[in-house]
């Protein structure tokens, strides 16, 4: 019996200790956003509102963007700060080939998001180079 009540005790206070977890600092990003979105170079349109859900990918730091616009990756620091991944995409549209580049960057601090779009858009003789601000709010 004595036998018993000590090993409970030990137990008990084993199982009382904390253990040391890693916690992957993604998780405090993760999350919808509501976004503001204003294409300000050229400054040819008016403000609109979108959703961005942000998840965690497979690579290291890696979070996925997605907007009703697209979907673009990044690497995300511990500080809330991020560098898009370019997205290069070649198409068509309307029977046309265009290509698309988008690059940017952003940063989240406490449930407030920033984020800046740079995109060049070439068609056949043509280059259009926009810059888009997003500001966004955690749900």
């Amino acid at each position: 019996m004595k036998y018993l009540t000590t090993s409970l005790i030990l137990l008990m206070a084993l199982s009382g200790c904390k253990k040391n977890v890693d916690v992957d600092p993604r998780d405090k990003y993760l999350g919808s956003y509501d976004l503001k979105v204003k294409m300000t170079s050229p400054a040819i349109s008016p403000e609109s509102n979108d959703l961005l859900l942000m998840t965690k990918t497979d690579k290291e730091n890696g979070v996925a963007l997605s907007t009703s616009t697209g979907k673009f990756t990044a690497k995300l620091t511990s500080d809330g700060n991020f560098k898009l991944d370019t997205y290069v995409s070649d198409e068509n549209r309307n029977g046309f080939p265009y290509h698309v580049e988008v690059d940017g960057e952003g940063a989240i601090s406490g449930n407030d998001l920033v984020m800046t779009l740079r995109t060049t858009l070439q068609e056949v003789g043509k280059t259009t180079k926009t810059v888009t601000a997003c500001t966004g709010k955690r749900r």
